[in-house]
């Protein structure tokens, strides 16, 4: 359990999950493309939004579950100016913020991305990787739930 200032231990939540080398064979290609379980940037864009985007009134928990193949981000709150999907193509800047004094704290201090890029940098980071999309789609009113996945569920077996 960590605990506030929240600026301090992401680092320490990022350390606590499992993000090793693997190996990944892309649709229609002969050679496979390695790289880490999670991209490390991706990993502190979700958890510095949690931070960011929080509604702290309803006093509660930032949630981070990892999983064999994902890791779910969760915090109170919806999204305060437009849908995920206004930000996936990197062409949406949010005109406000929920929590505008923190959001400009974090961003001179370089850990969010003051022009709201941050939901298309991962995207544009796991398709690069030929990894799924990151996952939006159990947010509700209260909650924004981020899932990213490490590879789709999927073997091929070769032989007997």
């Amino acid at each position: 359990m960590f605990s506030i200032p929240f600026l301090l231990t992401t680092t320490e939540v990022m350390r606590k999950i499992q993000n090793y080398p693997f190996k990944i064979f892309p649709k229609n290609s002969l050679i496979p493309s390695e790289g880490m379980k999670y991209d490390n940037e991706s990993i502190l864009e979700a958890l510095h939004n949690c931070i960011a985007h929080q509604d702290y009134t309803k006093n509660a928990r930032i949630i981070v579950i990892e999983r064999e193949n994902e890791i779910e981000f969760k915090n109170r709150g919806r999204f305060y100016d437009g849908t995920y999907e206004d930000y996936i193509s990197g062409e949406r800047i949010p005109d406000q913020y929920r929590n505008p004094f923190l959001a400009q704290a974090m961003a001179i201090i370089k850990m969010i991305d003051t022009e709201g890029f941050g939901i298309h940098k991962m995207y544009v980071s796991q398709k690069n990787r030929f990894l799924p999309m990151p996952d939006y789609d159990n947010s509700d009113d209260e909650n924004v739930i981020l899932k990213i996945r490490k590879h789709a569920v999927k073997c091929v077996f070769l032989g007997s």
